[in-house]
């Protein structure tokens, strides 16, 4: 078996453990009542059946109701045989040796791997449960034959974003699945970004509060630029767009883009204030005097607050403020967009240290 795994080694862990963190109910004795003949006999996947398994005989594939769609694990093949639980830490461990021998042989030319070079996880490193994975279904991930980084991980971002319902966006890179929103010419994020990065927070190191605020950037690391430029000029790096930390197809917005949006919201929102128009009608601490946010166009812009540069949090409930793809004059200071609970505006005119982590909003190119 031939393989390389050196440019996708850390996203394939984290990729192939989300896959199989999905599936890792399944079993044959799941089967027994969930079987139909063709895919057209699949009955209805609603909220009462969510998170069953149903098998279709005619092409030995599995189907996963999650959330109401349907969704194919064409990754994972269905052993007639009983397998064994492929866990977190037997894929590290095969990957991580994957990446060990790759580095032995690196007098090679050759970017592909000998069949010898790698083995498949033996039987002895993988744990037995009465939920099973057959060990074929890893051959049906990393096949036989050579194959490319790029191809293990096309085929793993197509099985995560697998049926996205309309009006959402699936990050390849994860799975994970954002709201749009379509204000005037442009379409954003209805969600702050929550890419999990080197230089990103949550905060106070909450996960939850990730899955709700979405993650704290640095600067440098919200325009994917190495962390130096924290404390430097970017100059010419910041082409635009830029896409930045934001999935293909999206950028970090610009100073312009974020206008256009203020403008427009402006415009359209029966002469409230433009912060009151982009936050949510919820979370956001009220203050006397200032209007409760109505997300009235669908930003929903949450008070996601901030990580200072030497590790605080605050202000979660009170400020949200967005990075854009702008610099001071100063190396080490860059421009951001606040929404603030006691105003209800939304101000472009701010600067600060790159250093501290804000949000990241996304916006189609």
């Amino acid at each position: 078996m031939i393989i390389n795994l050196s440019k996708t080694f850390c996203a394939s862990i984290a990729s192939l453990w989300l896959l199989l963190s999905i599936t890792s109910c399944s079993s044959n004795d799941n089967y027994s009542s969930h079987t139909v003949q063709s895919k057209d006999k699949l009955i209805s996947c609603d909220k009462k059946r969510n998170g069953e398994i149903w098998l279709v005989l005619e092409n030995k594939q599995e189907y996963h109701c999650i959330d109401v769609p349907w969704i194919l694990q064409a990754t994972l093949s269905i052993s007639a045989t009983q397998g064994s639980k492929i866990t977190l830490e037997t894929i590290s461990a095969y990957l991580e040796e994957a990446e060990t021998n790759k580095k032995d042989s690196s007098e090679s030319s050759s970017s592909e791997y000998s069949s010898s070079s790698i083995q498949k996880l033996s039987s002895s490193s993988i744990k037995s449960s009465s939920s099973f994975v057959s060990s074929s279904s890893l051959d049906s991930i990393v096949t036989d034959s050579t194959i490319q980084d790029s191809t293990l991980a096309d085929s793993l971002s197509d099985t995560l974003c697998a049926n996205v319902p309309a009006g959402m966006m699936c990050d390849k890179r994860d799975g994970t699945l954002y709201p749009l929103v379509k204000i005037g010419r442009q379409v954003w994020f209805a969600k702050n970004l929550n890419f999990d990065v080197s230089g990103s927070y949550c905060y106070e190191n909450k996960t939850a509060n990730c899955t709700k605020f979405g993650r704290l950037y640095t600067w440098a690391v919200a325009m994917a630029l190495p962390t130096n430029y924290n404390n430097e000029l970017a100059g010419n790096l910041l082409n635009k767009p830029l896409q930045g930390i934001c999935p293909e197809g999206y950028h970090v917005p610009s100073f312009e883009d974020f206008q256009i949006l203020a403008d427009f919201v402006d415009k359209a929102n029966e002469d409230e204030g433009i912060g009151t128009s982009l936050k949510t009608t919820e979370v956001w601490n009220q203050v006397e005097n200032i209007a409760i946010g109505t997300n009235r166009f669908g930003f929903s812009a949450l008070p996601a607050g901030q990580r200072t540069p030497n590790g605080q949090f605050n202000s979660l409930g009170d400020d949200q403020s967005f990075w854009i793809a702008e610099e001071s004059h100063s190396g080490n200071q860059a421009s951001y967009w606040n929404l603030y609970s006691e105003n209800d505006k939304f101000i472009g005119t701010y600067v600060n240290s790159k250093n501290y982590a804000y949000s990241v909003r996304c916006v189609k190119h």
